[in-house]
């Protein structure tokens, strides 16, 4: 009998899985960074179509990062502001997605500080 030990369970753009997607694209070389946060607190990073393990975070954590973005009205940002580095962040969640884009931090600080998190979650890993 043949098992399949493939992670996670859902593939990350399953829309009925939670989660907070982020990263950067564009800059001198137009390659994408993407990592994905999913509901259980598992990180991994999104390369050609495969995930990635990169590290499991505590449930409180997620829980700190999820009212961050509650907090900062997150559900209702629209900002689609690409430039030449492209900064993302894309939050799935039961009942409702939003996806924002900018490549000003100066302009948008919040998303900055929101982004700044995330990526000292991964930064710390690999």
């Amino acid at each position: 009998m043949l098992y399949s030990f493939a992670f996670p369970a859902k593939p990350v753009n399953d829309s009925k899985t939670d989660r907070i997607s982020f990263g950067r694209t564009g800059g001198f070389t137009n390659m994408t960074v993407e990592y994905a946060l999913l509901g259980n607190g598992k990180v991994y990073r999104v390369k050609d179509n495969d995930l990635i393990k990169v590290c499991r975070i505590k449930k409180e954590l997620v829980s700190e990062i999820e009212c961050s973005f509650t907090c900062n009205g997150f559900r209702e940002l629209v900002i689609n502001e690409p430039g030449n580095m492209t900064y993302f962040i894309k939050v799935i969640k039961t009942g409702y997605q939003n996806e924002v884009r900018w490549s000003d931090n100066d302009k948008h600080p919040q998303l900055k500080a929101l982004y700044d998190s995330l990526m000292d979650i991964v930064k710390e890993k690999e």
